[in-house]
């Protein structure tokens, strides 16, 4: 069951936040149920489903799931616009209501988990890909867009912003991958026990950015989270 569950969570890791690009987003928040990229988005969570069972038979409870990822995603967006109407709530709320719809997804992912192994033997229907490499499969792909995205939504929710205007698109992007390479190579060193390494790239990270621009509480929150992020998935899988 275990196999079956971490492939399923990486299959929804890669579906929900990979393979799904911002504007269906803010596309289902604003139409919600009238999207037709809801849809789609459906489709592919059918598709990356049952891709990761690895099994023929999964493919009702495959298409199962992603009636139910719709029918959350659905009334997330109903929720968001309801917020939406003053904008100050709606960034306050909008980190719990994310994380309310992640955790009714990976509850619904256990459910329909633990019906199937009622019905199918596990060991005759799956690849038997050690727990080992899917734990670590899952972090690094925890640490690039899902990690992006938490901590947006966190500066969202407590309303951090710089006191300079925002970065253009091409500097908000370069951020991101930034924030991707330190966050893969952080869990990297985590995961073979270099702990001074990291140590030394926050450091130089911190005197590069700090001396390139003066928003120094702004980056010094976000370079936290981010290095945050990949420790902890380091730890987290260490004593696993």
């Amino acid at each position: 069951m275990n196999n079956l569950l971490l492939c399923l969570f990486i299959a929804h890791l890669l579906a929900d936040f990979c393979f799904q690009p911002q504007n269906w987003c803010s596309d289902k928040q604003i139409k919600g149920f009238r999207s037709r990229l809801l849809y789609i988005h459906a489709g592919i969570v059918f598709t990356a489903s049952w891709i990761a069972s690895l099994s023929w038979s999964f493919a009702p409870f495959a298409l199962v799931l992603a009636m139910l990822h719709l029918s959350i995603d659905g009334l997330k967006s109903i929720a968001e616009r309801r917020f939406a109407k003053n904008a100050r709530q709606a960034q306050k709320y909008s980190l719990w209501i994310f994380s309310l719809d992640q955790i009714v997804h990976l509850s619904v992912i256990c459910l329909v988990t633990w019906i199937y192994s009622n019905y199918y033997s596990l060991s005759d229907l799956l690849i038997n890909i050690p727990c080992k490499y899917l734990y670590i499969t899952a972090a690094y792909i925890v640490c690039l867009k899902p990690s992006n995205i938490i901590i947006r939504y966190i500066f969202d929710s407590y309303a951090l912003m710089p006191k300079e205007s925002l970065p253009n698109d091409e500097l908000a992007k370069a951020g991101r991958l930034i924030g991707n390479l330190e966050r893969l190579i952080t869990l990297t060193l985590v995961l073979a026990g270099e702990f001074s390494a990291i140590g030394f790239i926050i450091a130089a990270k911190a005197i590069v950015r700090f001396q390139a621009i003066r928003k120094s509480e702004y980056v010094l929150i976000g370079t936290l989270l981010s290095f945050g992020i990949a420790i902890l998935m380091g730890v987290l899988i260490t004593l696993i």
